[in-house]
């Protein structure tokens, strides 16, 4: 079957847009680089945008996969330059994360990971902090009775706070806690703090609920505007008294704030 030629006007349209695309990655350089390297999880989130579950569905990507993919990337940008951040699911259910973690390192990039904490131990960091890790931020929706209700398992609340503990141990390393806040946990936000300051965090971020994946099913999740205003305002609050870096997890508009 014989090809039909493009028109002058339709080659004048693809070199336009070929040369569009090559100024968009020179003004718009690749920064970060998220792998969600599985979909399992320890525990059952009532808010999970992914809705992860506990019997994974499908395999995890082969690591092997995703270091092809930093090798290619590394042929067109400087790998120093670009923040290789690990999510899931959870990542600590990969028993392979910290060899992987290690080859990330070898071919430059530095990384990090989000985790829930439940599975993190003592030993499970020092293996990271082997590999090269260079930041992680671990999730803490709360009180107690908050974090395990939103969590949907009991106990996740000490075993975040003991990853955060350890994690603040560390001397000089870059975390950050983050907080979904939730109607749940909305008045607990002056205690939350309190609590984060006295085992050593310095940055705290908080985030509001996306109605996707689990999240839609509760309206509960979700704060309305007065609550949101009232957010921005504490979070504005703990900005200018600097006593905590407080920010957050921004993606729509926010007017003047």
């Amino acid at each position: 079957m014989a090809k039909t030629p493009f028109t002058w006007r339709q080659r004048l349209a693809f070199n336009l847009q070929a040369r569009y695309v090559k100024t968009e990655a020179k003004l718009n350089a690749l920064n970060y680089l998220f792998w969600e390297c599985t979909s399992r999880c320890n525990i059952s989130c009532k808010h999970c945008g992914s809705d992860c579950k506990i019997i994974p569905n499908i395999k995890d990507m082969p690591s092997e996969d995703f270091l092809n993919v930093l090798k290619q990337i590394s042929t067109q940008y400087n790998p120093k330059d670009v923040m290789v951040v690990v999510s899931g699911g959870e990542p600590l259910v990969r028993t392979d994360l910290e060899s992987v973690g290690a080859e990330i390192s070898k071919l430059g990039f530095p990384w990090g990971m989000v985790s829930n904490g439940y599975a993190f131990t003592k030993s499970r960091w020092e293996g990271l902090l082997n590999a090269g890790i260079k930041s992680i931020t671990v999730s803490l929706d709360g009180l107690k009775d908050s974090h395990d209700w939103l969590r949907g398992k009991n106990g996740s609340f000490e075993r975040a706070l003991n990853a955060i503990k350890l994690i603040a141990e560390t001397p000089n390393f870059l975390f950050d806690v983050v907080t979904c806040v939730n109607n749940r946990n909305f008045n607990e936000l002056e205690e939350i703090k309190s609590l984060l300051m006295d085992i050593g965090v310095t940055r705290w971020r908080l985030f509001v609920i996306d109605p996707i994946g689990r999240a839609k099913e509760n309206p509960e999740l979700s704060i309305d505007d007065k609550k949101f205003k009232y957010l921005m305002e504490f979070i504005a609050k703990n900005r200018k008294e600097g006593e905590i870096i407080t920010s957050f997890g921004c993606d729509g508009f926010l007017g003047k704030y």
